[in-house]
């Protein structure tokens, strides 16, 4: 993604979906979209734009996501749902695809005790985990435009749930996962409890 702007790719380098709407570039909290001279609002979002063009370049790409309401959800915390749902949907996609996959996250994700206990488990409710592997890998997000890049599919996932902005959500969803029939709601994106997806939004061809 770096590629996109010859003064990125610098050693600490890393791009989050939040870096669109800050206007700062500080010790503590560094936007190296500002630093190289992107103070305007509209041109970060062209940048992240065009990093999102790039990603769907890739044919074998296959987006999931989760969305939970905190206010309705029950039980466990949300994040607990928000990960069932996702381990879910990605064994599912394995099991589609007769093939297995190794989950990636962030080294500094707070969740890591129970992603290791989801997955410790061997199933949910509902899916037995056959087609993941047996562990989690932690990496630097630093380090990694894997998970730079799952970074800015949750951004705009979240950012079209929540304030209606479909512009980046759109760049994906020919690449949203869907059931046989081309159904994403629930298949590709769910939301936790089931509700129909905020906004209206249509995968191309559908």
């Amino acid at each position: 993604m770096w590629l996109l702007h010859e003064d990125l790719g610098k050693p600490g380098d890393e791009l989050k979906f939040s870096h669109v709407g800050k206007g700062r570039d500080t010790e503590k909290k560094p936007n190296p979209l500002v630093r190289v001279g992107m103070t305007d609002f509209s041109e970060r979002r062209h940048f992240v734009m065009q990093a999102l063009s790039k990603l769907v370049q890739i044919e074998s790409l296959e987006v999931i996501g989760a969305v939970v309401d905190k206010k309705k959800s029950f039980g466990p915390p949300p994040m607990h749902h928000a990960l069932t749902v996702l381990f879910e949907r990605a064994e599912l996609s394995l099991q589609d695809k007769n093939t297995h996959g190794l989950m990636f996250c962030d080294d500094e994700n707070k969740n890591e005790v129970p992603l290791r206990a989801l997955l410790d488990a061997g199933s949910t409710n509902y899916v037995k985990f056959q087609n993941i592997k047996e562990t989690i890998a932690f990496v630097p997000s630093v380090s990694s435009p894997g998970v730079q890049f799952a970074d800015l599919v949750a951004g705009s996932i979240f950012r079209a749930a929540n304030t209606g902005d479909t512009g980046y959500m759109e760049k994906l969803m020919p690449h949203v996962r869907t059931d046989s029939w081309g159904r994403w709601r629930g298949h590709g994106i769910k939301m936790y409890p089931t509700a129909p997806f905020p906004v209206e939004i249509k995968k191309p061809g559908a």
